[in-house]
């Protein structure tokens, strides 16, 4: 993912890391991130990995799943009393 440093995105991508972060409203900046990822593979390659690994580990629909149990069960346990 090529982002601009905004809210959202600058928390979801780490720059080199799952993706690149530039400066918002630089034409230039998207163009020569843009071709970087063309033209270097091996760069691509560990930002899309990484992205996937930090997806599965963000969003994870296992975990989501047992917050909301855990909190019916609160909202069971305070209704019952």
């Amino acid at each position: 993912a090529i982002v601009t440093d905004i809210n959202g995105c600058n928390e979801i991508i780490q720059h080199k890391q799952n993706g690149l972060i530039i400066p918002k409203k630089d034409s230039e900046a998207i163009y020569n991130s843009m071709k970087i990822l063309c033209d270097d593979k091996s760069l691509y390659s560990r930002l899309k990995d990484n992205t996937r690994l930090s997806v599965i580990k963000r969003f994870d629909q296992k975990e989501f799943w047992n917050a909301l149990l855990l909190e019916y069960q609160e909202l069971l346990k305070t209704h019952h009393k």
